[in-house]
């Protein structure tokens, strides 16, 4: 990587601190989800599927639900600092429009990490609704998907998604976290029990 800068008419003093390379490592999946094999989409399909991430610091003032933290996390502290300043606490948002009744979207993660050593995995899961059309509790579901592949060899948890009505939420008002992280979406999956099921014809 080279970086450059031009246009200058006078001599001038560049510093530098650190450069920090950020990237994403949630990628969209851009196959079939429902049965194996590529996904071939309808050259009609106006479905959109974007993928990024919201925060304390760049969306606490988001419209129409502003970004709080869920119930029960503590933003951590960078120590190495001598003012001890709160690192910025975010999550992942998918935001998908037009999407067609019976179809879904998703995005994955590659991981080397055998999660049989933990107990449980705990999701906190947001859901609101974008622009003027329709959109009901119950309307959309969340799930995820844990295994070796994405189609033939996981675990699947799904639950349908309830709504955060649009508001201004206090982040320092547990109730108001309650609200806009409701228990109902909230995901907890029980490794011990996953792994003791038997798959039965």
């Amino acid at each position: 990587m080279r970086v450059y800068m031009k246009g200058f008419d006078k001599p001038v003093v560049l510093r530098i601190a650190r450069f920090e390379m950020v990237r994403s490592d949630w990628r969209r999946y851009q196959f079939d989800l429902s049965r194996p094999g590529e996904y071939l989409g309808n050259e009609d399909n106006s479905t959109s599927f974007d993928v990024s991430a919201v925060s304390v610091q760049e969306n606490g003032e988001k419209q129409p639900v502003n970004y709080v933290i869920p119930p029960g996390i503590q933003q951590q502290q960078n120590i190495q600092t001598t003012n001890l300043v709160l690192q910025n606490e975010q999550a992942l948002q998918l935001r998908t429009t037009n999407l067609k009744d019976g179809d879904s979207r998703a995005v994955f993660r590659n991981m080397d990490q055998d999660m049989r050593m933990f107990k449980n995995l705990k999701m906190f899961v947001h859901g609101e609704k974008l622009g003027i059309d329709p959109l009901n509790d119950g309307d959309l579901t969340v799930f995820i998907r844990l295994g070796t592949d994405y189609n033939n060899n996981y675990y699947e948890y799904e639950i349908p998604l309830q709504l955060t009505a649009p508001a201004y939420y206090d982040p320092n008002n547990e109730n108001d976290k309650n609200i806009v992280w409701p228990s109902a979406n909230e995901i907890n999956i029980c490794f011990d029990e996953l792994t003791s099921k038997r798959i039965t014809e």
